[in-house]
């Protein structure tokens, strides 16, 4: 284990749920999108949203400093769905700080009942939205709920096998957490979080890579209610061009990784520690980056 290695928990991510309001417009779901420098791209992505068979629907970018032409992408499609009464449009441009500071002003600026995060470049299946809000007006008491997601390249294929995303079978509770922290078991954009799960769990963390893993364990920790919605209901985008939080061969991103593995021990030692699947679990994810981090100088 990591032991010599000491992080401080962000204060950030400990605090009341007060960082958030809890006001909401029934039935709305927030979509939020960070986004830099995803002009050619981010279209597509928003075209996704507005095929979905469900609304209310508000889609919160939020532009992390972008150079390019987003804000007129933006403020286009605004114009061109302007007649879709149940479709509504929140831009908010900031300085450079990484997807983890853009997604946790999205969850601030937000309004709805559910919370969708979706990437600059990736796709719903129209169907998304109808087939997991259903879940949620059907049983008050869970709180997030996940399905399958695939990959494309240029356009997706809705009947393909799924990269990630399936049932926990029996696992529930710690193992849950312990099967999450060995194996990421779904996508950012796979899941709907009910809105009170996202102020239980708090702002995103401030790190380089691994941002939703850590995110979803730590929600994990407090044992929400969450349910599998069967189906490929959305999909990641495969290209060489740079994603938002996309520095898995940089040091950088390196770093970003053991910062977040880190976390995760500290966030995880006191319920889980004398768990030998924990201390295997966690010992993985540090051997995962051992290389990478020895040629980059980290000890």
């Amino acid at each position: 284990m990591a032991g010599s290695r000491h992080v401080s928990i962000p204060s950030q991510l400990v605090q009341s749920e007060s960082w958030m309001t809890a006001n909401d417009e029934p039935g709305l779901t927030s979509i939020i999108i960070p986004t830099y420098n995803r002009a050619g791209l981010l279209l597509e992505t928003l075209n996704s949203v507005a095929a979905q068979r469900y609304r209310p629907i508000e889609i919160v970018v939020i532009d992390d400093g972008s150079t390019d032409a987003t804000e007129a992408l933006i403020r286009s499609f605004e114009r061109h769905h302007r007649g879709d009464p149940g479709l509504s449009v929140r831009y908010r441009f900031q300085p450079h700080q990484g997807a983890w500071a853009a997604r946790t002003l999205g969850l601030r600026l937000s309004r709805g009942a559910y919370i969708q995060f979706l990437d600059s470049d990736d796709l719903l299946h129209p169907d998304k939205l109808a087939r997991q809000v259903v879940v949620f007006e059907a049983e008050p008491t869970i709180d997030f709920v996940w399905s399958s997601t695939g990959s494309f390249h240029s356009a997706p294929d809705w009947h393909a096998t799924p990269v990630v995303g399936w049932p926990l079978a029996a696992q529930v509770g710690r193992d849950i957490v312990i099967a999450f922290i060995a194996k990421g078991r779904w996508k950012t954009e796979s899941g709907l979080y009910r809105r009170r799960a996202c102020r239980r769990t708090g702002p995103w963390a401030n790190v380089a890579m691994f941002q939703d893993w850590e995110y979803n364990i730590r929600m994990l920790t407090w044992s929400p209610e969450i349910r599998f919605v069967p189906g490929l209901l959305s999909a990641t985008r495969q290209h060489d061009h740079e994603r938002i939080d996309d520095a898995w061969y940089t040091c950088r991103g390196i770093a970003g990784a053991l910062r977040a593995v880190t976390l995760v021990e500290q966030q995880t030692r006191e319920q889980f520690g004398t768990d030998s699947r924990w201390k295997a679990a966690i010992m993985s994810r540090y051997r995962q980056l051992s290389d990478q981090a020895a040629d980059c100088g980290f000890s």
